[in-house]
């Protein structure tokens, strides 16, 4: 799934949604008859990307029975790219070492 920002549906790409939901000519007929859109054409280096608000009801239960609410990805995924790794931080605190504290109450 991809996140774009500023668009609110969810986007799936063309290797997620062909070999798992749907065949490839199924695909086809139901981009030809309207039933779905995608983002190109594709190929020469550009990715299909295929909008999960314009799937059947059926294809919608699938992407989620496969791959989780797609919705609830994208309330995360701004956060997640948000989230920085802070590499000499994480080295810092992995070297110091903890006192030994004793859980044993003493009478």
């Amino acid at each position: 799934m991809q996140y774009l920002p500023g668009i609110s549906s969810p986007w799936l790409t063309y290797d997620e949604f062909v070999p798992h939901i749907m065949t490839a000519e199924n695909y086809r007929q139901c981009k030809v008859r309207g039933n779905l859109r995608a983002s190109c054409v594709g190929g020469n280096g550009r990715v299909i990307l295929i909008e999960f608000d314009s799937l059947r009801k059926t294809d919608k239960q699938a992407v989620i029975d496969k791959y989780g609410d797609p919705r609830a990805y994208i309330a995360m995924q701004p956060l997640k790219n948000l989230k920085k790794v802070d590499l000499e931080a994480r080295v810092y605190y992995s070297s110091m070492c903890r006192p030994k504290i004793s859980l044993q109450v003493k009478r």
